[in-house]
């Protein structure tokens, strides 16, 4: 009874563990060992008690690493010609090694404003800072400060069309600035 005790605290152990990925290959070998003993058990046991194969185990074991699992596959010897094997799944105690920490990822300091942009519809003092700026210098480029979001032509402060470089003056009162067509703006 002692090896059917090791036998299913090592089964449990096994599980415990969850190596699944090497559970299937194992799982055919417990099938194998308990067909074994069972053989075994039927027609009269064989020359070694289950206390000697107990002890047996207990040694592998100890000289066993703890790392992987070990399979123990022993051939007992049988007054018939049938030759009875005996396999004993010795399952490796885990070693936990403690979760690092993780580190939380800085978070971005807001850089606030920017002072370079391209065309689109910029909020001020949210998208870009107020001041002065200059285009790349582009044909048919079209600017608008605006005095919201709607796109009612009544919230157009001043715009402009022209070719080549523009300089534009932002107000920190404008709510916005639009532009098509103008390449880069940058303040200066």
């Amino acid at each position: 009874m002692r090896f059917a005790g090791l036998l299913i605290d090592g089964w449990n152990e096994f599980w415990g563990l969850s190596w699944w990925g090497k559970g299937p290959p194992l799982v055919a070998v417990l099938i194998l060992l308990i067909a074994t003993i069972s053989v075994a058990a039927a027609s009269g046991g064989g020359s070694v008690s289950d206390d000697e194969l107990a002890d047996r185990v207990a040694q592998v074991i100890a000289r066993t690493p703890k790392s992987e699992p070990t399979i123990l596959v022993t051939q007992l010897p049988a007054p018939s010609p049938i030759v009875r094997t005996r396999v004993v799944v010795v399952t490796a105690t885990p070693v936990f090694e403690p979760t690092p920490t993780p580190v939380p990822a800085p978070t971005p300091t807001p850089t606030g404003p920017s002072t370079t942009f391209a065309d689109g519809i910029h909020a001020v003092g949210v998208d870009i800072a107020a001041g002065t700026y200059r285009n790349s210098g582009r044909e048919g480029c079209y600017w608008a400060r605006l005095s919201g979001f709607s796109g009612e032509l009544d919230e157009i402060i001043t715009n402009g069309l022209g070719d080549g470089q523009i300089i534009v003056q932002i107000s920190p009162n404008d709510e916005g600035f639009e532009s098509t067509r103008c390449g880069t703006w940058q303040l200066q």
